[in-house]
């Protein structure tokens, strides 16, 4: 088993005085064979002001790629009015596309104790995982879009970054 290796970075806006103002946190890691690149952002319409976009891929030997993406929040205003198995299209949009629809529904966990609203989507076909990889290596502001909201933007700070990110992490753990 590996160890727990990360680090993080602040990333400043630039534009208006008050994003130049903003910063934006990312964390790059590797956790139990997994990478992961996760960036604060805007929080949903109507909900609290932050929320997280967890981008984690894994490229085993032997398996399918696959690519998790979580969208958390402390509150996400509109699944409180959904059922509780409500599925619906979720996607990511880029500045350069956008990924093929994934099945998402809202969800919940706990990380550290509280508990957190999540949206994910997962794309593990060997096509759909090709294009996410080819979307992330050449944009830098990433949207998740699902249930007919648009969340973000959220700043890798780079083109192609998030996408790098992930591929180089993967290249060490093998």
């Amino acid at each position: 088993m590996r160890k727990w290796t990360g680090i993080v970075v602040l990333v400043g806006l630039v534009g208006s005085a008050a994003a130049a103002q903003q910063s934006r946190t990312i964390r790059e890691y590797a956790k139990d064979g997994a990478c992961y690149f996760d960036i604060d952002g805007p929080g949903p319409k109507n909900g609290p002001a932050g929320a997280v976009l967890s981008v984690r891929y894994e490229n085993r030997p032997g398996k399918l790629a696959r690519f998790r993406v979580e969208y958390r929040a402390e509150r996400i205003p509109k699944s409180a009015t959904a059922d509780d198995y409500y599925e619906f299209d979720v996607r990511l949009e880029t500045e350069t596309g956008r990924s093929d629809d994934a099945t998402g529904l809202y969800g919940g966990i706990y990380p550290g104790g509280k508990f957190v609203k999540v949206i994910p989507g997962e794309w593990y076909v060997s096509g759909d995982t090709q294009r996410m990889m080819a979307l992330l290596k050449s944009s830098r502001y990433i949207y998740l879009v699902g249930d007919g909201e648009r969340y973000g933007p959220f700043d890798t700070g780079a083109r192609g970054r998030a996408g790098q990110s992930l591929e180089a992490c993967v290249a060490k753990q093998r």
